[in-house]
């Protein structure tokens, strides 16, 4: 059971810098689409698994977070984001269809997302440092 409980820590504790990358590169992947549009980094349907993994992982670091009260506000936040960001996706992946919404509604949730997420992974990752500090 112990050896459970060290693997979710680590999981855990994993979460939310994986989210802070992933969401960088979401970040790199939205101000490079805007410079060369016909690389299609957001529009692409592997983009599209690509950044419905992001938005479940950032999900899943922010419920951990919201559960274990470390950042709640950010976390509420991040999930709000990241459902909002979901929901085309799913609905996109389930008809088969490449055009889900409108590729200005897609782009704008890349960076809203991106940006909340990024805000919610250092503010996560602070508040596990200061408490393993004063463990």
């Amino acid at each position: 059971m112990d050896a459970l409980k060290k693997i979710g820590g680590g999981i855990s504790a994993a979460l939310p810098h994986i989210t802070f990358c992933w969401a960088l590169m979401l970040l790199v992947f939205y101000v490079i689409n805007i410079f060369n549009t016909a690389m299609q980094f957001l529009d692409s349907r592997l983009s599209q698994r690509f950044a419905l993994c992001y938005a479940i992982v950032t999900l899943l670091a922010a419920v951990i977070a919201l559960i274990r009260k470390r950042v709640p506000v950010l976390a509420l936040l991040t999930i709000a984001a990241a459902v909002m960001f979901i929901i085309p996706d799913l609905r996109a992946l389930a008809a088969d269809d490449a055009q889900f919404v409108s590729t200005q509604y897609y782009s704008t949730m890349t960076l809203v997302t991106s940006l909340v997420s990024m805000v919610f992974a250092v503010a996560d990752i602070v508040k596990m440092r200061k408490a393993a500090k004063n463990a």
